[in-house]
């Protein structure tokens, strides 16, 4: 179990990548969500509700660590954006975003 039990993931957890310095740890699953863990202390740094009714099956990281784009299941890939406070994007919008 990641987190104690106020923070964690409430269903199985899908996949899970850590940052290229190993300070963070993205993890993301069944119960929908995208969190963003300190890998040091265990503490939740944020977590984004990506879909109402799907979970998320997997995601990969931006070289810069400011997007992860999100498979979730039989639906549109999901694009939040973590590189201040963390939000879904939208994906017509994304397409003029400078970091592509």
């Amino acid at each position: 179990m990641l987190g104690d039990s106020r923070l964690k993931h409430w269903n199985s957890v899908n996949a899970v990548q850590y940052s290229k310095d190993g300070k963070r740890l993205f993890s993301a699953g069944r119960d929908r969500t995208l969190r963003v863990w300190d890998a040091v202390s265990g503490l939740q740094q944020a977590a984004v509700l990506v879909d109402d009714h799907r979970e998320i099956l997997d995601m990969s990281v931006s070289p810069d660590e400011t997007l992860i784009v999100l498979a979730v299941g039989f639906g549109p890939i999901k694009v939040v954006d973590i590189g201040g406070e963390p939000r879904l994007l939208d994906l017509p919008k994304l397409s003029q975003d400078p970091r592509l």
